[in-house]
């Protein structure tokens, strides 16, 4: 009776797998193909980034099995179909930094794994709020995207009033601590100094020269 057992579960798990390997079949991996999801990789992210196509290029394109519909990225409130999506992961290089984008078998579907952050691309997790908040802020203050804005540095700092320690004519200051960073961002070659809070809802600008032999306030 045990044995008999014994070979019925080895059936029904032999069974199972094999019904696995026919649901998770790998990407078809050709000359071709390859070719045509760099093409649209190459394409996607210097779409992204704002650059031309020839100052991106591909480091390496690995072929990938997706949990889901949605590459494994899956974002708020999104549905996504659970079933085994052959694609590709790709890794590329672009204004000094590396990105690295999903798609499904034929390039119709190419996500970028930064933005299922919410498009906050190459960013330690650890980092604070504020810091990435930064970026936001002056993305938009120059009209890019915020993935051309690299962090250069950030610091936590105590600032001396609610305005950062800089005022502004007509706008009064609490005068309290106000606890925050002071983050260092680099855009195009040129380099920019932010104050803000600790949760990153205030952030200024710092055109504030520092003082001969003295530090960055």
């Amino acid at each position: 009776m045990l044995k008999r057992l014994l070979v019925i579960i080895l059936i029904i798990c032999v069974s199972a797998c094999s019904a696995q390997k026919t649901t998770t079949p790998a990407p078809i991996v050709t000359e071709e193909t390859l070719s045509l999801i760099a093409q649209k990789t190459v394409a996607k992210l210097a779409a992204d980034l704002g650059v031309g196509i020839s100052e991106v290029s591909i480091d390496n394109i690995e072929p990938v099995n997706w949990p889901d519909a949605c590459l494994g990225i899956v974002k708020q409130d999104q549905m996504c179909a659970s079933v085994i999506t052959p694609g590709y992961k790709v890794s590329m290089t672009a204004v000094g930094m590396q990105y690295i984008y999903r798609t499904n078998h034929d390039g119709s579907l190419i996500i970028s794994e930064e933005k299922s952050t919410g498009e906050v691309p190459l960013i330690d997790p650890n980092f604070p709020n504020a810091v990435d908040a930064s970026r936001q802020f002056l993305a938009e203050l120059m009209s890019v995207k915020p993935i051309t804005i690299k962090i250069i540095e950030f610091s936590a700092r105590d600032w001396p009033d609610g305005c950062l320690g800089i005022a502004e004519e007509g706008i009064s200051c609490i005068q309290v601590i106000t606890p925050g960073y002071l983050v260092k961002l680099e855009l195009d070659g040129q380099t920019f100094t932010l104050r803000t809070n600790t949760s990153g809802t205030l952030i200024k600008l710092d055109t504030t020269k520092p003082q001969p032999g003295s530090q960055d306030s």
